[in-house]
Parts: structure tokens; C-alpha cells; sequence
């Protein structure tokens, strides 16, 4: 535990730069982990379902499901990281679990999902090849500020914000590349602003 965290942030919003200093805890004791009912193993990942399948690979949802069995249940939002992957993602709702491999993430009283999934994203752990990795994962320090307070929420909400404006750009960006390609129906509009 080597790790050194300021006590306060030097960038904050306004409103709570008078709040005073983060708390910091192993990530082990900020959260819970959670063991679905099953797993769907990767041959039965589905094109279409009702209930999206989650596993460590880099992609949000793998694959679908229509088995109710599989879901987890859990008061949701939760964190999912990808033990040998060290990928980390967010579930907003009900999700199988796809083959083996992640570690679902109930967040404690003290943290909110939403601020965890981006901390983690913005601190990753560094993967050291095809190990599990969820034993390192639990001693990661994480700075966080009181939940009371509302400024998670806040950090969360901005960063999330940022993430789907940049998740829209690389779409309209990849767009553009395929019809730079000529790789676009000669039907399908396109617009460059």
C-alpha cells in the first residue's frame, strides 16, 4: 500500500472545494462481491435476447439471453471487473454473467457504482498477463469523498457525460472512415456536422 493519495484533491467543482479531505480505503473493504446464480457459457451468448450477458472482454454486453435463471439479482448499479482482463464496466440492471472470469462489485455505504467504475477507469490496475487479478484489485487504495456530501455523484455524472459524448465521436468518426472506405450503401446519408 504505497500508493499516496492527496487528502484533498487539487481539482474540484466549486461547490465542494470547502468540503474538506477524501477518505481513503482498500477497495476490498468498500465492497462486496456477488455470485450469480449461473453462468452462460460462451457458446450460448445469443445475437438477440432479452437480457444482456456480461463478461471481462472490453465490450459493455457480449451477447444476449433470454434464460431468467442467469440474472443476477442485486440492488443495482454495480461494478464488474474482468479478473484476468482487469476490465472495468458498470451494469445499470439486470445481466447474466458470461462464462467465467469477472468479479461483480456491490459497492459498500461509503461509495456510489457509478464514482467506483470511473475511478477504477481512471487508476486501472495494470495487468500482469493472464493471472487473476481481483487479489491486487482488493488492496488498490481508492481516495473517495463522503457520499452524504453529493460530490460522487457529481464526479460520476460529469465523467459519465464524457464518456458517451466520446463513445458518439468515435462512432461518427469510424463513420467517416468507412465512407471515406467506400464502404457505406451509396444510400445512406451522412453528415459531416
Amino acid at each position: 500500500m504505497s500508493e499516496a493519495y492527496p487528502p484533498i484533491p487539487s481539482l474540484r467543482f466549486p461547490e465542494f472545494r470547502d468540503n474538506g479531505p477524501w477518505g481513503v480505503k482498500p477497495l476490498g473493504a468498500l465492497v462486496n462481491t456477488i455470485t450469480p446464480p449461473k453462468k452462460i457459457q460462451t457458446s450460448g451468448y445469443s445475437p438477440s435476447g432479452r437480457f444482456p450477458v456480461i463478461d471481462q472482454s472490453p465490450n459493455d454486453i457480449c451477447g444476449w439471453t433470454d434464460d431468467e435463471t442467469a440474472l443476477v439479482q442485486a440492488d443495482f448499479p454495480l461494478v464488474i471487473f474482468g479478473d484476468h482482463t482487469c476490465v472495468v464496466k458498470v451494469a445499470e440492471g439486470p445481466f447474466a454473467q458470461g462464462a467465467d472470469g469477472i468479479k461483480i462489485l456491490a459497492p459498500s455505504s461509503d461509495v456510489e457504482a457509478r464514482f467506483l467504475h470511473q475511478y477504477l477507469q481512471a487508476n486501472p490496475l495494470e495487468q500482469d498477463g493472464y493471472r487473476r487479478h481481483f487479489s491486487a484489485l482488493k488492496e488498490k487504495l481508492i481516495s473517495f469523498p463522503p457520499l452524504e456530501t453529493g460530490e460522487q455523484q457529481k464526479i460520476a455524472d460529469c465523467l459519465t457525460s464524457l464518456d458517451k459524448l466520446i463513445r458518439a465521436e468515435t462512432a461518427k468518426l469510424e463513420s467517416l472512415k468507412m465512407h471515406k472506405a467506400g464502404d457505406l450503401p451509396p444510400t445512406r446519408s451522412l453528415s459531416l456536422m
